[in-house]
């Protein structure tokens, strides 16, 4: 006897329910990272604006013109000389990442205070070791992509040392559950749900000139709290075996210069480059260190990259 259409329909709703749970189940141990912040959609469409730019579902934009050697820009998107991805036996070796600041906009690959820093730390070292530190900065990257490119990149170059150019409280975190989202019901409902995203990223992976957010938005006038990334990224290093040193962030606001990430605003016990310091400390005029905010110039970069170099030094984080 054939069943009545509800009765058929009550059946292939509990089947499909059971297959959605069935894959999302097994998605899990796999699909560990899920429930990803969204980046400012107003902040991917400026930077991918620049054709030097392209969207990417997790960072929110990457470098596509590559390599670039006018700009010291590597086929891997380090403004760096060639990077072997299998680190050298005996190679010691550390990324700097941050926004233009660390990438040194305004200034020549090897004006940039990464790399014075590595040119700083060589000086200290026995002559004989290979030292890398690698220039990973991003023009407009927070904390949040900071972490991201870590775990989606900078893993597989086998770091030792990660050093974080990011003010505090520059982005949400990365781990948000969805009580701290707002936004729809069935927004807060599927945010940890594995396939969801895996659809979400499948998406904008097929559409890469529409930036769309993958969760509500963190405008500028987001009252939600901007909590940073820079404990995450501690975390991660304490798991994942690789050292974290944080850079106090220089700033010409006017005339002065101010430190955006001092020690007391990092996580406790956090390794901190006084680099900031170091540029108040020259006695030389704010004008002369700084391009405009938040990119120094060459005299400023060579200031703040030594005081990186010295401090890298000093800590014993390349013994």
């Amino acid at each position: 006897m054939a069943l009545p259409v509800w009765r058929k329909l009550i059946y292939a709703g509990v089947v499909t329910g059971a297959v959605l749970a069935a894959a999302e189940l097994a998605a899990r141990p796999v699909l560990r990272s899920v429930g990803y912040v969204s980046i400012p959609a107003d902040a991917v469409a400026a930077h991918i604006a620049n054709d030097a730019m392209a969207f990417h579902p997790q960072l929110g934009w990457v470098r596509h013109d590559l390599p670039n050697p006018f700009l010291g820009i590597n086929e891997q998107g380090f403004r760096y000389g060639p990077v072997q991805r299998e680190k050298p036996a005996g190679t010691w070796r550390a990324f700097a990442l941050g926004d233009s600041q660390t990438y040194g906009a305004g200034v020549q690959a090897e004006e940039s205070w990464p790399a014075q820093a590595e040119a700083t730390l060589r000086g200290l070292s026995d002559p004989g070791r290979t030292l890398q530190l690698i220039n990973a900065g991003i023009s407009g990257y927070t904390s949040l992509q900071a972490k991201r490119l870590i775990e989606l990149t900078l893993l597989d170059y086998q770091p030792d040392l990660i050093i974080v150019d990011c003010y505090p409280e520059d982005s949400l975190r990365d781990d948000l559950s969805s009580s701290h989202l707002g936004g729809s019901l069935l927004d807060r409902l599927t945010f940890h749900s594995r396939l969801i995203w895996v659809l979400r990223f499948g998406l904008d992976r097929l559409r890469p000139s529409a930036p769309q957010g993958m969760h509500p938005q963190q405008g500028r006038h987001d009252p939600r709290p901007r909590l940073g990334n820079h404990a995450l990224i501690q975390e991660l290093g304490a798991r994942e075996g690789f050292e974290v040193l944080f850079v106090d962030y220089p700033f010409m606001e006017g005339d002065q210069i101010t430190c955006l990430a001092p020690a007391d605003q990092l996580p406790p016990g956090s390794l901190v480059a006084p680099a900031c310091a170091a540029v108040q400390g020259s006695g030389l005029p704010a004008a002369e260190l700084f391009l405009d905010a938040n990119h120094m110039s060459p005299r400023g970069c060579a200031l703040a990259g030594q005081a990186v170099g010295r401090a890298i030094a000093d800590l014993g984080l390349a013994d």
